[in-house]
């Protein structure tokens, strides 16, 4: 795969978390707030039954033993997202909210003892999907002190949650994980940083071009083109070619295992590529007019149709 001329020092290796062998796919996070009930499923798994009310949530996560505070917080998200959803499609909200709802998140932040890092990180969740913008500065504090997180679990979530509500004062904390040992953690990195914007942003995206891993390249250059910068366009070329993954297999079992997973993300450079819409690449482009995989052709008619026009393979 091509690689730009001005690559940048490579990071030093590590062992992968677990989290990064699911393979972090080459499409950048969506404008749309992410509900923080994923998050939790991902830290706990479901947890069934539990409080009716969001009140009735708050009371145990402020009152009840340890295990009964990790299931109060995951009804009292749960409840939280079904709120989000209802507002982004202009309903009623089905769990109305207190009148104290910040107050209460706030006492049960201060009240939870600091070990408990995972119910920390959904109280301040919370706070930051209700509008409290203390919630973000609590999640600046969980990343900038994580605890016992050896396998970069908690980071993961929180740098997730910051990508998902996109506030700016987060940009210069995301950005220093840009050299993060943890090839997972850089590429979230590259994913994140283009909801969050502010000065760091397109210098370290620029940065993560030259990284060894594709995953993380890959996801720099197609953030790139969401801010409108060509800086990754050599990337993106490279990513039309089915050889790359192909390869990428090879070395990693886990990866691109089908069509359709290499498909998705020759779709996703390609839409990056018209959404740049630079002159120079069209002729690179009109070359896979007649490609072996139909849904990555119907992609290419369609890319050139539109070339270069506003917000084209968004």
């Amino acid at each position: 795969m091509e690689r730009p001329e001005s690559a940048a020092p490579q990071p030093p290796e590590a062992p992968r978390s677990p989290y990064s062998t699911l393979w972090m796919p080459l499409v950048v996070v969506p404008a749309v707030i992410v509900g923080v009930l994923v998050l939790i499923m991902v830290l706990f798994g479901q947890i069934a039954g539990g409080p009716t009310s969001i009140e009735d949530s708050l009371r145990v996560v402020l009152d009840g033993g340890k295990n009964e505070r990790t299931q109060a917080a995951f009804h009292l998200s749960q409840k939280i997202a079904e709120n989000s959803r209802a507002a982004l499609e202009g309903e009623e909200l089905p769990w109305p909210l207190p009148d104290d709802m910040t107050a209460r998140l706030e006492s049960a932040w201060t009240t939870l003892d600091e070990d408990d890092a995972s119910t920390r990180f959904l109280i301040a969740s919370l706070m930051a999907e209700t509008g409290d913008p203390q919630g973000v500065e609590h999640l600046l504090e969980l990343l900038a002190n994580p605890g016992d997180d050896k396998d970069n679990q908690l980071r993961f979530e929180v740098l997730l949650k910051l990508g998902a509500i996109g506030d700016a004062r987060a940009t210069a904390a995301v950005a220093e994980y840009a050299n993060s040992k943890d090839a997972g953690l850089r590429s979230l990195v590259a994913i994140v940083l283009q909801r969050l914007g502010g000065e760091p942003t397109v210098p370290t995206l620029r940065g993560l071009l030259g990284d060894p891993e594709l995953e993380v390249s890959a996801n720099a250059a197609i953030s790139l083109s969401k801010l409108g910068d060509p800086a990754g366009a050599t990337v993106l070329l490279g990513m039309l070619d089915p050889e790359v993954y192909r390869a990428e297999n090879e070395a990693h079992r886990e990866r691109f295992r089908t069509g359709r997973s290499i498909s998705e993300s020759r779709r996703a450079a390609l839409a990056a590529l018209a959404r740049l819409g630079r002159a120079e690449d069209r002729a690179r482009i009109e070359a896979y007019r007649d490609d072996e995989d139909l849904d990555f052709r119907a992609a290419v008619l369609a890319a050139l149709a539109s070339w270069g026009a506003s917000g084209s393979g968004s």
